[in-house]
């Protein structure tokens, strides 16, 4: 009976998650909470208020969509967690000592403020990568023609040499394109001897 309650290592692990939560999200909401009661002008019906909705108003400029809030998921998982290598048993637990057991893991810890700048400050280095490529398309030198007047009689002359004349073409060179063939057959000697002989002997 109640062993989670006496036992060392459910309380080193409680702890450990207690401190993961409080640096991924309750640091956060605790700022968010002293601004709050420091600000002398903060209203909570303007705080709390929800914001037209664009389809039932879609003429009002301050229409906003209603979205689904993504689920902020904290991962509990020892080897996820920074202090989560000391929960483990038989380990030696000395925080000031030189020989504390350190987890093994090298756990990110991210906070939501964090993973908006981050995303910031990408959105300006992209930003700032566009306007440089504007400003060296702009400050590209455009590349002059030549600055050679042409007059009238250089247009004739051009025109007068590219006009297209029909070739006269020789008497030999009908088919000059076409290799010449010689063709040497016996089969072809014996017909015009045959044929020369059947005439021979062709009385009228």
């Amino acid at each position: 009976m109640a062993k989670g309650a006496r036992s060392k290592m459910k309380k080193r692990l409680r702890s450990a998650r207690g401190q993961h939560f409080y640096e991924i999200k309750g640091k956060q909401q605790l700022e968010v909470l002293s601004q709050k009661l420091h600000d002398p002008m903060y209203c909570m019906k303007a705080d709390k208020a929800l914001p037209p909705n664009a389809y039932l108003e879609p003429n009002n400029p301050l229409a906003v969509f209603p979205q689904t809030p993504k689920p902020q998921i904290l991962d509990f998982r020892t080897h996820k967690m920074q202090y989560g290598g000391r929960t483990a048993v038989n380990t030696f637990r000395k925080i000031n000592s030189k020989n504390a057991k350190v987890s093994k893991y090298t756990a990110i810890v991210k906070t939501t403020a964090m993973a908006e700048a981050e995303e910031k400050a990408k959105r300006d280095a992209e930003e700032n990568v566009m306007e440089e490529d504007n400003q060296h398309k702009e400050e590209e030198p455009v590349v002059a023609t030549s600055s050679k007047v042409t007059t009238v009689d250089d247009l004739t002359a051009m025109t007068e040499a590219m006009t297209i004349g029909k070739k006269k073409a020789k008497k030999g060179d009908a088919d000059s394109s076409m290799p010449k063939i010689n063709v040497k057959s016996k089969g072809i000697k014996n017909r015009k001897k045959a044929c020369a002989r059947s005439q021979k002997q062709v009385r009228f």
